[in-house]
């Protein structure tokens, strides 16, 4: 099976190779893996870390490792134009959203071919892996939440909608809608035993070694946020306004549920359109009804 990792990056430089290396490193067999990287046309970082000659629109990086599409600039944050543009280059049977401050750990895609007893060209899932950032484990005591920050999807979901995240989005809230849009068509699934490691800031030092803050040891964390990571937050009036629109209070409240931490115990899988508690059963089984009358619903 092939996986296509996607990957969006902005003004990282040598930071976004690095981490494409990672992922290959960490791979059990990285010859069924392809990086497929989305840029702005005119980021000479991104240009000169990859060997890119500018305004090449696609094509390969200098070392035939990386194939590229680049996005026009615009004033607004590029990070879903950049995934989406990787997106339409992948030919992988499962697609992996990845970015500059991501990096999983060994054996990885053995992990996510186990998700597939199915053919991923003819069925659609959404899989929430755990990702949430590293620095901030302690206020994930139970686990992380369902929000897909970072999802893997299949070849199938991808066919028949074009995209990975709606473009209507600027950052902020597109994954709560691909929360939101999974549960409704009963294609959202639990993949958290899947960790994938998310920074604060650079995710290496300049030795190269991972300062994540999974280590009690991580003393050089960077917890100032990089200009990519400012960028795609400052859109959550947009994000609520365009969630609004689509999802009525009842759903947004939900939403809601899933995202708070005091959930993120609850292991849930879904079969068949059922949704089957398995822990926690008592308060989840409210959870259960909600998505029962009104999410598991097509509308």
């Amino acid at each position: 099976m092939k996986i296509s990792l996607v990957h969006a990056s902005y003004k990282s430089s040598w930071i976004s190779l690095k981490v494409r290396n990672r992922w290959l490193e960490f791979a059990s067999s990285p010859e069924k893996i392809e990086h497929c990287l989305g840029f702005e046309e005119n980021d000479e970082s991104i240009l000169g870390a990859y060997g890119v000659i500018k305004s090449t629109k696609t094509g390969f990086s200098s070392d035939g490792l990386t194939k590229f599409s680049t996005t026009k600039k615009e004033s607004t944050p590029s990070a879903i134009r950049n995934w989406n543009a990787a997106a339409s280059l992948a030919s992988g049977e499962i697609l992996v959203v990845i970015a500059d401050d991501l990096i999983p750990e060994p054996g990885w895609d053995l992990e996510i071919s186990k998700l597939t007893n199915f053919n991923p060209n003819e069925h659609s899932r959404i899989w929430k892996v755990t990702d949430y950032r590293c620095s901030k484990k302690h206020e994930y005591p139970n686990g992380d939440v369902f929000l897909p920050r970072h999802p893997i999807i299949t070849r199938h979901f991808y066919t028949q909608n074009n995209f990975i995240f709606d473009p209507r989005f600027l950052g902020v809230g597109v994954d709560d809608h691909l929360l939101l849009s999974g549960l409704q068509k009963n294609i959202f699934f639990d993949a958290r035993h899947i960790k994938l490691h998310h920074s604060i800031g650079p995710i290496f030092d300049t030795n190269m070694e991972t300062i994540c803050g999974c280590s009690a040891s991580d003393n050089s964390v960077v917890i100032n946020q990089t200009e990519s990571q400012l960028r795609i937050h400052t859109s959550k009036v947009q994000a609520e306004q365009i969630l609004s629109s689509q999802w009525s209070p009842f759903e947004i409240w939900t939403r809601n549920l899933l995202c708070d931490p005091i959930f993120a115990k609850f292991s849930v899988s879904v079969r068949e359109n059922q949704l089957i508690v398995l822990k926690r059963k008592t308060t989840l089984i409210f959870l259960f009804i909600l998505f029962k009358t009104r999410l598991f619903l097509r509308f």
